[in-house]
């Protein structure tokens, strides 16, 4: 079974920025991918929550943070991470 290889910083799409409501973002490209992390993090870097996805194509929907403020989204597969920088405005 081979898992592709992403480049990351090319294929995900943050849709909505700030966010009010849920973080919406979106994978580009025709492949799927297996295995996603995403980790949302606060300034201090604490964990502020952790999804662990086994398949992934399109658009995905993650809960928003309670707390307005910025946040990081570490989105990571087996082979490579990216941080986005997200704004949540409620």
């Amino acid at each position: 079974l081979d898992v592709p290889s992403i480049n990351l910083t090319e294929q995900v799409v943050i849709l909505g920025n700030p966010v009010k409501e849920n973080i919406n973002f979106q994978i580009t490209g025709n492949n799927s991918y297996k295995n996603l992390t995403i980790c949302v993090l606060n300034t201090t870097g604490q964990k502020v929550a952790l999804y662990q996805l086994e398949q992934t194509k399109g658009i995905i929907t993650i809960p928003s943070p309670d707390t307005n403020g910025l946040y990081y989204l570490n989105i990571s597969t087996e082979n490579t991470h990216l941080v986005k920088k997200i704004i949540i405005q409620k």
